[in-house]
């Protein structure tokens, strides 16, 4: 078993093991059995080299996150577990792409991959507990939209990050 592929089972296995935990300790036990039940199929999936799986489990685990957080319970647990999700997804995709070339991964990109995946999550992580810190009324639609450009404008630095220096992005034409 690759570092990397250990990494993804980490990575996995604490974004649902989080929110089940959270949601137990919630008494949401709906939302206990999904998460267990969508991170071990997601974990199958991987083990199976199922390509599609990746991003519906991610989306899963990300729904009942909302719903955790719906049902009251403390974005401090939940916020870590989305983190540990798109984590997940980010190294399924890239040890898809790399199976996609016919490349066998490096130690070294490997590494600058993980690294760079571990600067995104570690500012996404101090980003979503300083709003833990700050507290205001804000609808639920607008927390969504919020946390939807953030999203996008992670998934931005990301890709910025991940393209060597002096390279401009390609622009396709018809």
């Amino acid at each position: 078993m690759s570092r990397l592929f250990r990494l993804l089972v980490l990575c996995i296995g604490l974004s649902a093991g989080i929110l089940a935990i959270a949601s137990v300790l919630g008494g949401l036990w709906l939302a206990t059995l999904a998460a267990l039940l969508i991170g071990a199929g997601w974990l199958a999936a991987e083990r199976q080299d199922w390509p599609h799986a990746a991003a519906p489990a991610f989306v899963g685990l990300l729904i009942v996150a909302a719903f955790a957080i719906l049902a009251g319970l403390s974005s401090f647990w939940i916020a870590p577990a989305g983190l540990f999700a798109l984590a997940g997804w980010d190294l399924s995709r890239f040890r898809q792409r790399l199976r996609a070339a016919g490349e066998r991964p490096t130690a070294a990109l490997e590494a600058l991959h993980v690294r760079r995946l571990l600067w995104v999550c570690g500012v996404g992580f101090i980003l979503a507990e300083l709003a833990n810190l700050i507290h205001f009324q804000l609808r639920f639609v607008l927390v969504f939209i919020l946390g939807l450009a953030s999203f996008l404008a992670l998934y931005i630095l990301a890709a910025r990050l991940a393209r060597p220096a002096g390279e401009q992005p390609v622009e396709k034409t018809p």
